[in-house]
């Protein structure tokens, strides 16, 4: 078996305020005051986390530190580390998981790049799960960061990007949360259908047609584990918005008072969203041994011009033992 042992995220000091964000927005289709009233008025988003003080290594590095130092885990125990951001060059020519490979003593250690937008960190989750069950590892360190976008950049219709960095670690023993399972789901449809030349139809790729996939999705998959919507104390996900979720919550069957919205007002941090939303829940009061979590969440590759999406799910069963850092940073 295995699970979470470990979780930690820095969120920068500076932020930047929404208006100023959507100050930038060209497009004249896009009514401004309509904008700011949804995320600030109706999502509590009036200013996200924005670095302005440290590089990429430097932030990651902080995590490091904090796990290290607090005798967690040593260098030498770890046997892989998953990186899953595509923000992996520092000068140009500085690849920094690989820096903090060589800085941290991580020689043992086997490095896996992934950079499937959003949901790399549920991907590494599943892969660490594996290769612990398999015998191949005992000790997995996950670590994602976003950062460094232009103000206009932030604005993503759906949400506000800010930055921040995380880190999990997934172990053979000492966990807080057990996996008890995993999915994920992608038809390539969008790919095939421009590459042939076919029609697209009107709602599979778009907002609606995306929360449709993934609640359904979700609901089969706890129905197949024989725990339906209401076998879980709570489902995880990205921090996008809450109309959205009213209406994946509608679909799926899973009480929108079950879902950790948390951090809505902190903006959407990409795949830093799971770890920190995961580190936030379980300081809650009132989870004990045997409560299931849903962590969920659906990514893109990254380009505008591109819509196939892979929706993740991994199974949680809460038992309690791990160390989940207190946090400084935004509020």
């Amino acid at each position: 078996m295995s699970g979470i042992t470990y979780a930690d995220y820095y969120l920068p000091e500076d932020t930047l305020e929404v208006a100023k964000i959507l100050e930038q927005i060209e497009d004249p289709r896009v009514d401004r005051d309509e904008v700011y009233h949804f995320f600030v008025n109706q999502n509590g988003l009036a200013r996200v986390p924005v670095e302005r003080r440290k590089d990429q290594a430097e932030m990651l590095g902080q995590l490091l530190d904090g796990c290290l130092a607090a005798g967690v885990i040593k260098p030498e125990d770890i046997q892989y580390l998953i990186y899953t951001s595509s923000y992996n060059l520092l000068r140009g020519s500085v690849c920094i998981p690989y820096l903090l490979q060589a800085k941290y003593g991580l020689d043992n250690a086997s490095l896996v790049l992934g950079q499937q937008q959003c949901i790399s960190v549920l991907q590494g989750i599943e892969l660490a799960g594996a290769l612990i069950d398999s015998g191949k590892a005992e000790n997995v360190m996950v670590l994602s960061i976003v950062y460094g976008f232009a103000e206009k950049e932030r604005f993503l219709g759906t949400s506000i990007l800010g930055d921040g960095a995380g880190l999990m670690i997934i172990g053979k023993s000492g966990y807080q949360a057990r996996l008890a399972g995993s999915a994920s789901l992608c038809d390539g449809r969008f790919s095939y259908q421009r590459y042939y030349g076919l029609p697209d139809k009107a709602d599979s790729f778009g907002l609606s047609g995306t929360i449709k996939k993934g609640a359904e999705f979700a609901r089969a998959f706890l129905e197949k584990k024989e725990l339906g919507p209401e076998g879980i104390r709570m489902l995880i996900p990205l921090n996008i918005n809450r109309h959205g979720y009213f209406m994946f919550s509608r679909l799926s069957g899973i009480r929108m008072d079950k879902l950790f919205l948390n951090n809505l007002s902190r903006g959407h941090l990409a795949d830093v969203d799971t770890i920190m939303n995961y580190t936030d829940a379980m300081r809650q009061e009132g989870l004990v041994p045997g409560d299931r979590i849903l962590l969920y969440g659906s990514g893109t590759i990254g380009r505008v011009d591109n819509h196939d999406t892979i929706h993740s799910l991994v199974l949680l069963e809460f038992d309690g033992g791990c160390d989940i850092r207190e946090q400084k940073g935004m509020e």
